[in-house]
């Protein structure tokens, strides 16, 4: 069935075979759906069985009366016709639909023959010896009758040469429940099938929320111990710094070139506070001490700081244009994504240059920072933003995760997209605040 296959997508488990559940709900809905339809058809076919039976009980009941008493015979209200023919077809007497004649081709080679049309059957019965058994019949006369081919000698003589009941019967309640019957039986169906998606979608948004709960336990775990970590590396990097501040000291009035050589000591120690202090703001997740500022200078002073490597700064907002956050962790969350522009630019052989843009969109402001790197691969285009991952040899992972959860924390949010002609964009879309708002 074309949508089993549709669900046994949507059932698939993250290792790309369908689970447990998944299987289970096709095993049920195979077996309901085969149980359903086996009772359709069965149902149907019996209906067919009895509507034959009801057509034959029709044919000999209508005979049965015109050979006791003709005069009172009566029509049931789903018969359309009625006659009784000779052998070689002629009506010997018709009623309502009944033909004059009936054709070679229409004379049962049996017992009889019942032809199915759209909206009645007709069956004609060959009569046995007990069709004959009455010496006469006398004519029908009533409403709606034809007597042929009239009455006294000739009608005895053809009376003794009746071969064949002809009746017409109309469908209209067996096609209403036969309508009805495959109707229920596809709605059922439907429902089966709607169900089954519904247990294949529940089952992998399970496995999903399965699989996240998983790594949010391990990322509660790394926390921590990132935590721990961050705390006990801040104690032995200050006593570093000082050691190294006094052998500088030292150095410089005996040694005053191997002085020098502190320096890289020191870079290193600066690296290693601001990691631990990142892995720490990180973890905190605080807001900061947000205010309400004009974000247009505040983009002007932050391009100024970087000269000639920030192309432009376009900023096409209007100079009143405020937003509510914390100054330095926007900062912060800017010279992260400028310091991973220039890494973008040395990794692809350019100048260490980007592009700065701030632009209006209704109730926000988009500010752009973009590079002219090799950009960012498909397959880890969603990864970028967790914790702890990175492509670089001496990254920490933890830039762009923190950047993105302090612009949440202002309200905003932060993304990426491909940049034409080569190179990645990421977005930090901050809300504008109302000057008349008084925040």
């Amino acid at each position: 069935m074309p949508g089993l296959w549709g669900y046994t997508v949507c059932m698939r488990a993250p290792s790309g075979r369908p689970g447990f559940p998944a299987i289970a709900a096709i095993a049920a809905l195979l077996l309901s759906l085969s149980l359903v339809w086996a009772f359709v058809f069965r149902e149907s076919a019996s209906m067919g069985v009895e509507l034959e039976y009801e057509i034959y009980r029709n044919a000999s009941a209508m005979l049965e009366n015109a050979w006791q008493d003709p005069e009172s015979a009566t029509i049931d209200p789903d018969v359309m016709g009625f006659g009784i023919y000779d052998a070689l077809g002629e009506a010997a007497f018709r009623d309502g639909s009944a033909p004059l004649r009936i054709a070679s081709a229409e004379l049962p080679q049996g017992a009889y023959r019942l032809n199915i049309r759209p909206d009645s059957a007709v069956l004609v019965r060959a009569l046995g010896a007990e069709a004959t058994r009455s010496g006469m019949m006398r004519p029908m006369m009533g409403r709606g009758r034809a007597q042929v081919p009239g009455t006294g000698e000739a009608w005895t003589q053809l009376s003794g040469a009746a071969r064949y009941v002809w009746i017409e019967y109309a469908l209209g309640a067996f096609r209403i429940e036969r309508t009805a019957l495959f109707g229920g039986a596809a709605l059922l169906t439907l429902a089966l099938g709607a169900g089954a998606a519904l247990v294949a979608r529940l089952a992998a948004r399970n496995r999903e929320l399965a699989a996240r709960a998983a790594r949010d336990r391990e990322l509660v775990q790394l926390g921590e111990a990132a935590r721990t970590l961050a705390h006990e590396i801040k104690n032995p990097l200050g006593v570093i710094r000082v050691q190294s501040a006094l052998v500088r000291r030292r150095l410089k009035e005996t040694l005053p070139d191997a002085a020098e050589g502190l320096t890289l000591i020191d870079e290193e120690t600066a690296r290693l506070s601001d990691l631990a202090d990142r892995i720490g703001a990180f973890l905190r997740g605080d807001e900061g001490s947000p205010e309400t500022f004009a974000l247009g200078p505040f983009l002007e002073d932050f391009a100024r700081r970087y000269g000639a490597a920030c192309e432009g700064p376009e900023i096409f907002i209007d100079p009143d244009a405020r937003v509510r956050a914390d100054r330095e962790r926007l900062r912060g969350i800017l010279d992260n994504l400028v310091a991973n522009a220039f890494d973008a630019a040395v990794e692809a052989g350019r100048e260490r240059e980007f592009t700065l843009v701030a632009v209006r969109k209704r109730r926000w402001i988009e500010v752009r920072v973009g590079d002219r790197g090799a950009g960012i691969a498909p397959d880890i285009a969603e990864r970028v933003f967790e914790p702890f991952f990175t492509t670089k040899a001496r990254g920490s992972g933890i830039g762009l995760a923190l950047a993105r959860r302090q612009a949440a924390g202002a309200g905003g949010t932060l993304r990426h997209e491909a940049r034409e002609g080569g190179g990645t964009w990421f977005m930090l879309e901050l809300p504008l605040v109302d000057p008349g708002s008084g925040d």
